[in-house]
């Protein structure tokens, strides 16, 4: 969890940083941050950051550099659960996530970090099956076959059977995903397809 700095701006100053983020006024927004580090050293109430709160705007690189510069930490989390990375991922089917998600990861967010429900970044992508997205996580050290920190323990590719994400599934198979691997309740990503009829997929999966 992000600490407290002995210099904590007005909630005032946090809000009128995220409506300029909203707006996409992104340059007026890195030039508050700017004159005003501690905005991106605050956890605002509950543990939150102004990078966690705009994540899923898809923020431009050099947004993220000067949260960074302005010491603020890229992998804190909200009360949630979330760090700017598992908001992103969430959200990975919008314009511009590639850039951001480029510039989370040379900043040196956690590509497996876990987040909210116990879900890593890999859980998030493979519900919305954004390929490009996924690729770059295991690229940068995310496990095909990690697992989630949940009652269940489900994988990327359980995931990815579950919601039909058929193309998704057959990326993670070819990173090296297992369907052999089963969750707590002895499910395997096939027998997720099928109970949701994802029938092609699910006859796919067994025969791997």
């Amino acid at each position: 969890m992000l600490q407290m700095t002995s210099s904590r701006p007005v909630p005032a100053e946090f809000d009128r940083a995220l409506k300029l983020a909203a707006r996409g006024s992104w340059h007026e927004c890195i030039r508050l941050i700017t004159m005003k580090p501690e905005i991106a050293r605050t956890d605002k109430k509950r543990g939150t950051t102004l990078l966690v709160e705009t994540a899923h705007l898809c923020p431009p690189t050099s947004f993220v550099t000067a949260f960074v510069q302005a010491g603020g930490d890229i992998n804190a989390k909200s009360e949630e659960g979330y760090a700017p990375l598992h908001a992103l991922a969430d959200n990975c089917k919008a314009s511009g996530t590639l850039e951001s998600l480029r510039a989370l990861l040379d900043a040196g967010a956690n590509p497996s970090a876990l987040g909210h429900a116990g879900w890593r970044p890999l859980h998030f992508v493979a519900k919305h099956g954004c390929i490009d997205f996924a690729k770059r996580l295991i690229d940068s050290g995310a496990n095909p076959n990690e697992r989630a920190d949940s009652p269940e323990e489900e994988t990327p590719l359980m995931i990815a059977a579950r919601n039909g994400r058929s193309e998704f599934a057959k990326f993670l198979l070819a990173e090296g995903a297992d369907t052999n691997l089963r969750d707590r309740n002895e499910w395997s990503a096939a027998d997720h397809a099928r109970h949701l009829m994802h029938r092609a997929l699910a006859k796919d999966l067994e025969s791997k």
